[in-house]
């Protein structure tokens, strides 16, 4: 597992302290990106090998082939018929979809809430287990954006939240307006 991957793994395990184990390995954004360009039966056989060498942890995002990616995978995940607690769905927001307005993309609460509604339904699921805030958005503030993303949680559309790219002194600053304002933390 590259570098990248294995320290946002490990942060993500420590952050989310989930009841199910997950595994210290994933099917990384590069390998799911190709997924959409699989045939149907190719794509259960990656997704299907994963799960059964116990990888259980899968993580896309909106802008990997325009969305695709998620399509591709929701409909695999269907097709499988593996039951949802079994598996972890990690996703990201910030960049849209190509093609899409200005305000569908970045972090404001109108695309943090419209993005993963059309996420879900790329993936056909009810919830994210894992949300993560892709990069930082310099449009819109850190509160707006924590405001929403614990929205999503006290929704019940993502269980947790996170980031991925940012910079380390975001995450406390961050923590520290969820606290403030009763929410939900990353």
């Amino acid at each position: 597992v590259p570098v990248a991957d294995r320290w946002a793994i490990a942060a993500y395990i420590r952050a989310l302290q989930l009841s199910q184990r997950v595994e210290a390995a994933s099917l990384t954004p590069e390998q799911l990106a190709q997924l959409n360009a699989l045939d149907a039966p190719a794509t259960d056989a990656v997704l299907g090998t994963a799960f059964d060498a116990g990888i259980n942890l899968v993580d896309t995002a909106e802008t990997y082939a325009d969305g695709a990616t998620e399509r591709a995978l929701g409909a695999s995940l269907r097709r499988l018929g593996r039951p949802r607690e079994t598996f972890v769905v990690c996703s990201k927001l910030l960049y849209g979809v190509r093609g899409g307005v200005p305000s569908s993309r970045g972090l404001s609460r109108k695309h943090l809430h419209e993005g993963t509604h059309a996420t879900l339904g790329r993936l056909g699921l009810d919830h994210l287990d894992l949300l993560l805030c892709h990069r930082p958005d310099p449009d819109t503030g850190l509160e707006e954006t924590v405001r929403a993303m614990s929205d999503l949680v006290t929704r019940g559309d993502v269980l947790y939240w996170g980031t991925s790219q940012w910079l380390f002194v975001k995450v406390p600053a961050a923590t520290e307006i969820a606290e403030r304002t009763g929410g939900h933390a990353p």
